[in-house]
């Protein structure tokens, strides 16, 4: 059965605040720099699938906002972000050759996300972060293998 969390209580000092993305919900860029279709691209095309018949083509236009949003998740003082990849912006075709782009895209969200940790952690050593968050940084690397 649900219990309601009592008003007082507390989280524990080691809890881990955090946000999340979705590749598809947020990136837009659904056709540029040779992004391949995704289950999700070709489902929002299907007539009728979609009651308002929205679809991924621009969503909140991370792939071109990228700086804003990485300034927006530091602001909120989380202590982590979870993003997902867009499988057909790394590999247009689910196999075969990688999507330099799309592989730079992915970089550039990660760069962004150590320089705000490591601004982060300046701040607290220069005792400046009055929030006392820094932001967790969980990477994805990919790696290209000979012969893949």
């Amino acid at each position: 059965m649900y219990q309601p969390i009592e008003p007082t209580a507390q989280f524990p000092k080691d809890f881990v605040w955090g946000v999340a993305t979705s590749a598809f919900q947020i990136e837009g860029a659904a056709a540029l720099d040779g992004k391949g279709e995704s289950i999700w691209d070709r489902f929002c095309r299907v007539p009728g699938a979609i009651a308002d018949h929205s679809n991924g083509d621009i969503a909140c236009d991370h792939y071109h906002r990228l700086d804003e949003d990485l300034n927006l998740i530091a602001a909120l003082g989380v202590d982590a972000y979870r993003f997902s990849v867009s499988w057909p912006r790394v590999q247009p075709l689910g196999q075969g050759a990688w999507n330099e782009a799309g592989l730079a895209f992915y970089e550039r969200l990660v760069d962004g996300l150590r320089r705000q940790a490591e601004t982060s952690k300046a701040e607290d050593q220069e005792g400046k972060n009055t929030t006392g968050h820094q932001v967790l940084l969980l990477t994805i690397m990919f790696c290209k293998t000979a012969g893949e």
